[in-house]
């Protein structure tokens, strides 16, 4: 007897997770019914012969039999499905799958076997192509500009010897175009070892559903995966493989449902095994979960954790475990560390195997090594500058028992430590500024070691904004001061030229243009200036006004040239001390308006 086909009513029958089902059970039972309480038969083969199990289990979404993906048949026309997952959970239910065959078509077994006959039906059957007003296209004639599938010789000086192979599989909806080999040619990793028959293209349990291989003997195994170059590997669902003898997927574990998902493996003997990874150039490897390996022998690695966004670039490098990477040649980064420089050599690399920051150049260690804090708001870490025959420390809290180093601060006591920046000059340590840990005043306070010695920024070297809680303290203390005046004519007349304007900064009308650069409101120094002129007097005997002029400056570079100091002409700048100013005036108008109300009070008393 010949029997139905069973339709699976998905290419492949996912999980709820959406992934392709393993270790699943799909229940077959007669039609209307529960299939679980009301199973019918099902088998292998289309006569029956092959009795299948009910349930049948699957695989990464196939019905799976002897190792491979497989269909069933049924004795009825119509029947019940149900899939459910490992878990016992239900994903699919239907209650009438039915299969019919299409309308007008004929299935005498006589038409394969008499060309004349089926020439003549091909030739009266059209199709209809998809889009409004599309001619109907003769079925025969579409055949004759189809891709005939097939296994040709091979191709003009090559060495394939299987032949050209083109093939178009209707049923996995897979597709196979180039060169293919009976085992690979290219296998220098041992990537195919995952496979119990090695012929890419002629076993069909090698194809994966919906896959694609281009050029020469790649193996798409999993479902919707692509390899092109040659004898390229690809294990798991929707990877990619490309260039020669790469892999994406675990060949020790094919059938995990995330090593190699969605990766890409790309360049001579490279393998991603981590899911949505990529991996490329020259025996580089991906374990770790969206990590990321380019260069030669470039490594990332999963360690006990799923070293999730490791980043290895560079060559022979290694980053392993989760948040860690490695850039340049020779480095090897774990625990959270990021590597930058190189190594001495292949045996002797630059290490870090503790959260953090670490550059160097033919070291073995980082020269700046910027550890870790604790991840608290309070402790942020360290920095190690390791050079000649001690290290320096700025430490951000109490370095570990371990560390022996020499700290660029003042332990202090009872967990109070200042840091002491201090310059040196003429070959001797001046003084210089003072991180105070606040162990008197209960405040952190930044003050020069030097009082009333030291600026803050220069002529040329102004920082742009100074951002406060509060309001600057001046010194004001009568024991500070001598002194006290009225202002003569010519200062209440130079403080009545003062002009407050409207301006936009010319720097700002640079960087911004000048429709978005900010309206500013103040003096311009050379007017106030002017104004003390007009009145006979100099402005520069005055605090509120500042002129400053510098000599030109070089640029300076190092011995590797790099730039040190750049170069500045010759030049100079006005300025004004606002506060100042603005009492010079007011001390003007208070004077005014005491001599007002002195005239009104004497008008008012003659009248």
């Amino acid at each position: 007897m010949t029997l139905t086909p069973g339709n699976n009513p998905f290419s492949i029958f996912p999980g709820l997770d959406g992934r392709p089902l393993n270790n699943g059970h799909v229940y077959i039972g007669i039609a209307g019914q529960d299939p679980e309480t009301n199973p019918q038969p099902i088998f292998w083969d289309d006569q029956g012969n092959v009795p299948a199990p009910n349930p049948m289990t699957t695989q990464v979404g196939y019905i799976w039999n002897a190792g491979t993906p497989a269909r069933f048949w049924v004795q009825n026309n119509s029947y019940s499905i149900r899939v459910l997952d490992s878990l016992g959970r239900q994903v699919f239910y239907e209650k009438n799958v039915t299969f019919e065959l299409p309308a007008g078509i004929v299935t005498a077994s006589s038409l394969t076997s008499d060309p004349d006959a089926l020439a003549a039906i091909t030739a009266k059957l059209v199709y209809s192509p998809s889009g409004s007003g599309a001619p109907y296209t003769p079925v025969q004639d579409a055949l004759k500009n189809a891709v005939i599938n097939g296994l040709y010789p091979p191709a003009s000086g090559g060495t394939d010897n299987r032949g050209v192979e083109i093939s178009f599989d209707t049923a996995k909806a897979s597709l196979r175009y180039g060169g293919s080999d009976l085992t690979p040619q290219d296998d220098a990793r041992n990537f195919w070892r995952g496979l119990t028959s090695k012929n890419a293209w002629g076993d069909p349990a090698n194809v994966g559903l919906y896959s694609v291989s281009f050029n020469r003997n790649g193996c798409s195994y999993g479902p919707y995966s692509t390899t092109f170059g040659h004898d390229c590997i690809v294990y798991s669902t929707a990877g990619i493989a490309g260039g020669a003898g790469s892999c994406v997927g675990d060949p020790d574990d094919i059938l995990s449902g995330d090593k190699g998902y969605c990766s890409v493996a790309i360049g001579k003997n490279v393998q991603a095994a981590g899911a949505k990874s990529a991996a490329f150039c020259e025996e580089s490897q991906t374990t770790g979960r969206a990590a990321f390996a380019a260069g030669y022998f470039a490594l990332a690695l999963n360690d006990s954790d799923d070293g999730i966004g490791a980043v290895a670039l560079g060559r022979e490098v290694t980053a392993l475990g989760a948040h860690t990477g490695a850039l340049g040649a020779w480095l090897s980064a774990s625990g959270g560390a990021y590597l930058i420089g190189a190594g001495i050599n292949p045996g002797t690399r630059m290490t870090k195997s503790t959260a953090g920051v670490g550059l160097g150049v033919n070291v073995s260690a980082p020269t700046l090594d910027v550890a870790g804090g604790s991840g608290t708001l309070t402790d942020f870490g360290y920095v190690v500058v390791r050079g000649g025959r001690q290290d320096y420390v700025l430490d951000g809290g109490t370095l570990p028992a371990s560390q022996a180093t020499q700290a660029i601060s003042n332990p202090g006591s009872g967990g109070y430590g200042d840091y002491h920046i201090r310059p040196r000059v003429a070959g001797a340590l001046a003084n210089g500024w003072i991180v105070d840990a606040g162990r008197t005043s209960g405040v952190v306070s930044l003050y020069p070691a030097t009082d009333n010695a030291m600026n803050l920024g220069g002529p040329t070297n102004r920082p742009a904004q100074l951002f406060a809680a509060t309001a600057s303290i001046n010194t004001s203390d009568a024991n500070d001061k001598w002194g006290d005046r009225d202002l003569s004519a010519e200062e209440l007349a130079v403080a009545r030229r003062i002009q407050i304007k409207a301006y936009k900064s010319r720097d700002a009308i640079a960087l911004k243009g000048e429709e978005a650069a900010r309206w500013h409101f103040g003096v311009i120094a050379q007017e106030v200036k002017a104004a003390f002129e007009a009145e006979g007097l100099d402005g520069f005997e005055y605090g509120l006004l500042c002129y400053d002029e510098w000599d030109e400056i070089p640029e300076v570079r190092d011995e590797s040239g790099a730039l040190i100091t750049s170069h500045r002409p010759a030049g100079s700048r006005y300025g004004i001390r606002y506060p100042e100013l603005l009492c010079f005036i007011a001390k003007a108008d208070r004077q005014r308006m005491d001599a007002l109300e002195q005239r009104l009070a004497a008008l008012e008393a003659a009248a």
